[in-house]
């Protein structure tokens, strides 16, 4: 029997595959598949997948044209028949115990998810992120999953008003720290957001938390982030890009606040709004042109309601300006000042 389905989209990371399909081998618990999405890759990481299906016969290697990441995913969900589905990026790579320690916790408590921790490895540092153990059923799923997974609400900006650290209050949203109950998600019917190219992991969460019946959750550190400079997250994107990933993003949590009735879930994502509303301004401002594109974002109406609902009492003045003029419908004054500010020189703030 599989008990473990790993599934990893491959694309043009020849450099650093190696590293994460031998973390993969070096697993304790020995009864898992490898699903290895060879995404038309243009450099040797094909080849690479195909070594290690010969070398194991528990690596399988589908190739196919280019879809993208999550179209990726979606190929191996569908290939994968483990009792237990998981998602992981093959330029990082898990600790050994990862497989067992998450079967052992399934069959422990039958759940739908396994949440656990990861350490992120920056060029200079390493840095940890993990909750404590706990059982999570209903109405504390949505308030310590799904709500954060959906973004920033107004105690993260009140602490971030203090001089803190907002990223200290963001919920690790990876896909690759979650572990399922592979019929839970056949039964839910969820898949990654094909049209998506940014965000598809948190979109994804925010559907699979909600629907879960009950997540547990385990301070085990068992997966290695490495962030890198070449990679999806750290890649260089053109305003419009960034536009239309911010916009579409948006509309998701729009989507997931219409399907839960229990509570309004703008109160767990309104800071995430007002801190995106200021990127748009702050990008989008390398030309006049794009004007229109900042009115789309800030006047769709789940953001002006953010706008209206939003405190920014002790706030910053370069947090609390900007945001005081979207309050009063001056979206052009301040889209203007990020403007001229451009064109004499000066450096717009980097906290925002």
């Amino acid at each position: 029997m599989v008990k473990v389905s790993v599934v990893l989209p491959c694309y043009n990371v020849e450099k650093y595959i190696c590293r994460g399909l031998d973390s993969v081998l070096s697993q304790t618990l020995s009864e898992w598949e490898a699903i290895l999405v060879d995404d038309g890759a243009t450099d040797k990481t094909g080849n690479i997948c195909d070594e290690y299906a010969k070398k194991d016969a528990r690596f399988r290697v589908i190739h196919q044209q280019n879809q993208g990441l999550a179209s990726a995913r979606n190929t191996g969900m569908m290939a994968a028949t483990g009792l237990l589905l998981y998602f992981m990026d093959p330029d990082d790579w898990i600790e050994s115990g990862c497989f067992a320690r998450c079967y052992d916790v399934y069959t422990q408590y039958k759940c739908d998810i396994i949440h656990f921790g990861a350490k992120w490895h920056e060029p200079t540092h390493s840095y940890e992120i993990k909750k404590e153990f706990g059982v999570y059923k209903g109405m504390d799923i949505i308030d310590k999953f799904t709500g954060p997974i959906m973004g920033f609400n107004q105690n993260a900006l009140n602490h971030y008003y203090a001089g803190e650290s907002i990223w200290s209050y963001a919920f690790l949203g990876g896909v690759w720290v979650y572990m399922f109950n592979r019929e839970y998600i056949i039964n839910a019917g969820l898949v990654a957001i094909a049209d998506l190219r940014y965000g598809e992991d948190q979109v994804f969460l925010m559907e699979a938390t909600y629907k879960a019946k009950e997540i547990v959750s385990i301070p085990d550190i068992l997966y290695n982030y490495d962030i890198r400079g070449d990679g999806m997250v750290g890649c260089k994107r053109k305003p419009l890009e960034w536009h239309d990933i911010r916009y579409n993003l948006m509309l998701h949590r729009c989507r997931i606040r219409k399907m839960i009735a229990e509570t309004d879930m703008l109160q767990y994502y309104l800071g995430t709004n007002i801190f995106t509303s200021l990127h748009q301004a702050l990008n989008l401002s390398v030309k006049i042109a794009y004007l229109k594109q900042f009115n789309k974002f800030v006047t769709h109406p789940d953001v002006k309601e953010s706008i209206q609902r939003v405190s920014i009492k002790n706030a910053p003045l370069e947090f609390a300006i900007p945001v005081r003029l979207l309050k009063m419908h001056c979206h052009f004054v301040l889209f203007l000042a990020c403007w001229i500010l451009r064109k004499i020189g000066c450096h717009l703030p980097s906290t925002l």
